[in-house]
């Protein structure tokens, strides 16, 4: 996987928009913190990441049989670390197994019970 400076801004990309769009999505951004340049570096950081695009596209068509554009956001699609935990797990690799959920969760809680202390105490 190509490794890139995501804080380097040098290029530089042109959008036409619909002004009424525009506007639409600049009162939407603007109470996140966000302006339309940042939604689309992060958006073009996330093909560049994923090596695809991060949300599912789909055509179909509406009632009066136009065709249209519909996506869903990947939010599910795992990141590479998680990929790879995947697939050492089918390979069996740094697996435990444990007779019960009672003792997968015994287990569990005993491995990371500073993590739940410092949490408890907050």
């Amino acid at each position: 996987m190509n490794e890139y400076n995501f804080k380097k801004k040098v290029g530089v990309v042109n959008v036409r928009l619909d002004p009424d769009l525009k506007d639409e999505v600049e009162k939407i951004l603007k109470p996140l913190g966000f302006n339309i340049p940042d939604v689309v570096r992060s958006f073009l950081e996330q093909i560049a990441i994923t090596q695809g695009l991060p949300v599912e596209v789909n055509f179909n068509r509406n009632t009066d049989n136009e065709m249209i554009l519909t996506s869903t956001l990947l939010e599910d699609l795992p990141n590479a670390e998680t990929q790879e935990v995947m697939r050492k797990s089918k390979r069996g690799e740094d697996v435990e197994r444990f007779d019960s959920v009672d003792e997968m969760f015994e287990d569990l809680i005993d491995e990371n019970i500073d993590v739940f202390k410092r949490l408890a105490d907050k």
